[in-house]
Parts: C-alpha cells; structure tokens; sequence
C-alpha cells in the first residue's frame, strides 16, 4: 500500500526546509560569494602588480552585502524545491506500514540538521549550488575589477599591457572553444556578448594578465 495523500502531506508539512533552515542556507551561500569576489579582485591587482594601481578599490559594502543576500536566497528556494519534491516523491513511493519507520528514521534528521544534508543529501545538487556560487563571485569580482580600471580618472598607471586571458585554453564546447585561451584587451573584453562561466557547467573563467 503506498503512502496516503493525508500522510504525505502531514510529513512534508513537518520535514519540509523550515525558514531558519533556509536562512543559515542563504547567509552561508552569500558569504562564500562575497568571499569569492573579494579574492577574484585582489587576484586581478596582485596579477598586474604596479603597473596599474586603483586609487580607490572595491571592498565589500552594504549593497554588496544585500545583493548577494538577494542572489543566495534564489539559489536556496532552487535546492528547497527540488528537496521537497524528491522528499514527496520518497514518501508516495513507500508502503504505508512502513513510511513512519523509514521517513522519520532516514530523513527527520537530514531535515533537521542543514550540515548533515549538505553532506549528505543531493550531492549533486548541493556541490552544483557550491560551484555555481564560487563562479559567480568569481567572475563578478574580475568584473568589478576591470571596471574600475577602465576609468582613466580613476587609476595610476597604464592598462596598455594588461590583458584578460579566457582559461583554461581548452574547451569541448564548440561554444566556448570560440574563446578559450584568447587574450583581450580590457575594452575588447567588456565588449564581448558573452559572460564566463558562459553556460551551466562551464569551466571558463576571465583571468587578468599582463604583458
């Protein structure tokens, strides 16, 4: 006998991600943004060392704060719905006599216990919100980098030499081959109709060079 609709929906009511649980989610993924971003665009500066030098360089501020809080908070109703529709799809798929033994036993504690879902529950889904987080402070730092750069008024120095190389320079997209391993000027990158990571699993990334 598969689970009830009454039964099922009592669990998923009680073991579905609760608002702190999607909270502490949400503040872990957009501090490891931030965190990627700052490193992204120190990176840059360490990477042309003194041959440009930004008067007044990026740091986190409060609308970086709130911006990544907005992002993060999308990426945790992803992981929650894709959660609970699993969850509901466990629970209808279990024999009645056995769904409190097996639910309560196996999941109350994944639900209960955030680290121990990150680690253990949808692996794949959780290292892909990871990764996804990581490349997009990434490449928003590289990005916030080479805007501040551009501005004659605002640095000491030259970007003449200073180039943004795609890496790694091999590619099996036939998209991305386009662009791995090219070299652009700033101006020319900012330029460019495409962003990196480019697509869903792209392993590209702009990295700051100089000549």
């Amino acid at each position: 006998m598969i689970a009830s609709p009454d039964l099922t929906d009592k669990l998923l009511q009680s073991y579905a991600f609760t608002p702190k649980d999607k909270q502490a989610l949400t503040n872990a993924l957009a501090q490891g943004y931030l965190l990627a971003k700052a490193q992204s665009y120190n990176r840059a500066q360490s990477n042309v060392g003194s041959i440009v030098r930004i008067r007044h360089p990026w740091t986190v501020g409060p609308s970086d704060v709130r911006s990544a809080q907005s992002w993060a908070t999308e990426q945790v109703e992803g992981i929650a719905a894709t959660y609970e529709t699993l969850l509901k799809h466990a629970i209808e798929e279990l024999p009645e006599e056995r769904a409190i033994g097996d639910i309560l036993g196996g999941i109350k504690q994944v639900i209960s216990n955030i680290g121990d879902w990150i680690a253990g529950f949808l692996p794949w889904k959780t290292q892909q919100i990871a990764d996804a987080t990581w490349a997009e402070g990434d490449a928003d730092g590289t990005a916030e980098w080479i805007d501040d750069a551009s501005d004659p008024d605002g640095i000491d120095g030259s970007t003449s030499s200073v180039m943004v190389r795609i890496e790694p320079a091999s590619s099996s997209s036939d998209f991305c081959r386009l662009y791995a391993g090219e070299e652009y000027s700033l101006a020319d990158f900012k330029g460019l109709a495409v962003q990196f990571p480019a697509h869903v699993g792209c392993i590209h990334s702009a990295v700051i060079i100089s000549r």
